[in-house]
């Protein structure tokens, strides 16, 4: 019979796992997370409500409401787009290689100020990405990778345009992200 042997004893192999089994079962249900006589309520006031993590306050927006339609324009290129928040933008594309095609993605301003926002592209390695002005938006400029900052008109429904090249042919996605600039 295995035994481990403790100080001077030598205790059964049993014994001990039963010893352990049993102080847990005591101290789970002994808690008042499982006693279900208990309203089990997690509250802290220092963190944030968890819905608040999607609404940024940037007026600029990608319409959640009218599923995006892109204008695409290449040769043989094909796209459709899921908003995924007001601020995030999945497009799926499936384009031919070397060959650039361009997409109008078009955004919303709705505040009465012109804004300043930076647009990141998370796109596949082999995929190169650009952006130029489209209608109410100017000043484009490249601030990091995969990242530019332009100013978007006040009340504007307004567009940019994605310049996309495959160096691979595959089906590929790009995820779009409008920040804000304060």
């Amino acid at each position: 019979m295995c035994a481990l042997k403790i100080g001077s004893y030598n205790l059964p192999v049993w014994v001990i796992i039963i010893t352990m089994v049993g102080a847990g079962s005591m101290t789970i249900s002994g808690s008042d997370l499982i006693n279900p006589d208990f309203e089990t309520t997690l509250y802290e006031d220092d963190v944030p409500n968890a819905a608040s993590n999607t609404f940024t306050g940037i007026p600029v927006h990608f319409d959640r409401d009218d599923l995006v339609t892109l204008s695409v324009s290449g040769n043989g290129a094909k796209a459709g787009a899921h908003v995924i928040t007001s601020q995030q933008l999945k497009i799926d594309m499936l384009m031919q290689v070397a060959d650039p095609v361009t997409v109008t993605v078009p955004i919303t301003n709705e505040s009465e100020d012109s804004a300043i926002v930076v647009v990141k592209v998370t796109a596949d390695p082999k995929v190169l990405v650009d952006i130029e002005e489209g209608f109410s938006t100017n000043g484009v400029r490249l601030v990091g990778t995969n990242q530019w900052i332009m100013t978007v008109d006040d009340n504007a429904d307004a567009d940019f345009k994605l310049e996309v090249v495959a160096l691979e042919v595959r089906s590929t996605f790009l995820f779009v992200e409008i920040f804000s600039v304060s």
